[in-house]
């Protein structure tokens, strides 16, 4: 079956506008306390009677004094919000519950036509410390849509949001330390941030100015959505912009593939990546693909279970730092207009060749074959995987744990890179000029010099 790239639905540019009631507004700076569960929408919003919604009118009509967001306070309980039309977010505001085990937010009647989302951010939006749900099945409602662009956005922190068809729609998106399931849950945002978090991309692509994804678990279908197709999220730069910054650190990428620039315009440069990319499984290979113009840089990275097209596939220029990618066939599949740059890096195979072609080394490096070139004075071939002395692939490091695998003993990836000052790229002494660390954060080197790949084994000091 072939892989399916998935792609963005843009919003309509009509602007569907929720009726707003005549609100009469509190007293400047007056807390917004909702003290009713009901799904009303009166006008009034006072100690006596006011519902979430007419906290949001309200809201509405006060000023953002001194700049800082409005607030509303969400005791625990159950919120129904059933709509026909969106509730505008007109003033910046802060959704505080009492945690997402106790304040819950139950949505319906808002579906992906747009502009969609039971919220319209027609500037920022926060929610903090609460439960998302919708109800409906199959999972049809939108939580947040934003029409326009800047400076709408949807902040979600200590949030869990679950049965959504989508969480935001053509917002600037933020999502921290919170947990999204789906299984059909879009994020389809201009900029993206995601930290400490986990998202599901079952059946959408993102196409930012601006992607962060830090401490972030990023999954792709799963048997749980019944998929039987790779799934590939595709990072491109939005309305022909170039040079799109893509960074992603201490994140796991598990059961699809990561398209970087495809055929777009200008340049995208992915740097400082430590991701494990997973096995594959129910949503098929994994892959990573540098588009044509485009750049990226992979360091500190796992790539496992790519497919006979290729793990790493490079149409664009690659470079990959302290990578260790294996159980693949092939990993590394260089395009006509691609170029490979590998360096410290264990690169295998299991069918066919490690490398399509070719690749230029900028040393020490561990490889299987003879596909990926003659090794340089700093670099090493053996003859097949086994050879490479790994062991299974495990879940290693923190915050964010990632599939690696580590070096067993005699591995001829260990302390094989020579210690030198810090100007030394390979692998610096100097803590002042920045000692090199692992994927997990482990510094190196461990031993008597540092080791080839993502991870660093660990010398650990005999008892006294």
């Amino acid at each position: 079956m072939q892989p399916r790239i998935l792609k963005v639905a843009v919003l309509a540019a009509a602007v569907l506008v929720a009726g707003v009631a005549c609100v009469a507004p509190p007293a400047p700076n007056a807390a917004l306390v909702v003290n009713t569960t009901a799904n009303t929408f009166d006008g009034t919003c006072d100690a006596a009677n006011c519902s979430l919604r007419d906290a949001v009118a309200a809201s509405n009509v006060l000023p953002n004094s001194g700049g800082q967001p409005n607030q509303i306070t969400v005791p625990a309980g159950t919120y129904t919000l059933s709509v026909s039309t969106p509730i505008e977010i007109l003033k910046t505001v802060v959704i505080n519950g009492a945690g997402p085990l106790l304040t819950t937010v139950n949505v319906t009647g808002s579906t992906v036509a747009a502009p969609g989302g039971v919220f319209d951010a027609k500037i920022a939006l926060i929610l903090n410390g609460l439960a998302v749900t919708s109800t409906n099945a199959p999972a049809a409602d939108v939580l947040t849509s934003c029409t326009g662009h800047e400076p709408r956005s949807v902040t979600m922190i200590n949030v869990v949001a679950t049965g959504l068809a989508a969480v935001a729609a053509e917002c600037d998106t933020t999502v921290v330390n919170s947990v999204v399931t789906g299984p059909n849950t879009v994020i389809d945002p201009f900029v993206l941030s995601v930290s400490n978090s986990t998202v599901p991309f079952s059946t959408g692509t993102i196409d930012p100015n601006r992607t962060t994804l830090v401490s972030a678990t990023i999954t792709g279908p799963s048997a749980t959505d019944g998929s039987t197709q790779n799934a590939t999220l595709s990072i491109q730069p939005r309305n022909g912009g170039t040079n799109v910054p893509v960074n992603i650190t201490t994140s796991r990428l598990v059961g699809l593939g990561l398209q970087l620039g495809g055929v777009a315009p200008g340049s995208i440069t992915a740097n400082a990546l430590s991701t494990s990319f997973g096995m594959s499984g129910p949503g098929g290979p994994v892959s990573m693909t540098v588009g044509a113009g485009s750049s990226a840089k992979l360091v500190n990275s796992t790539v496992y279970g790519g497919g006979a097209a290729g793990a790493l596939v490079a149409n664009g220029t690659l470079t990959t730092e302290s990578v260790t990618a294996t159980t693949n066939g092939p990993t590394i599949v260089k395009g006509a207009s691609g170029t490979v740059n590998v360096r410290r890096s264990i690169l295998g195979a299991t069918s066919g060749s490690t490398c399509s072609a070719p690749v230029t080394s900028l040393g020490n490096n561990l490889w299987v074959g003879s596909s990926c070139g003659t090794p340089t004075a700093t670099d090493t071939s053996v003859a097949n995987e086994a050879a490479l002395g790994l062991g299974i692939l495990d879940l290693w490091g923190n915050p964010t744990p990632s599939l690696h695998r580590l070096p067993s003993a005699g591995s001829p990836a260990i302390d094989a890179i020579p210690t030198g000052p810090a100007t030394d790229l390979d692998c610096p002494t100097d803590a002042s000029g920045g000692r090199s660390i692992d994927a997990r954060g482990i510094r190196r080197p461990q031993g008597s010099a540092c080791d080839i790949g993502a991870l660093e084994v660990e010398v650990v000091a005999p008892p006294a």
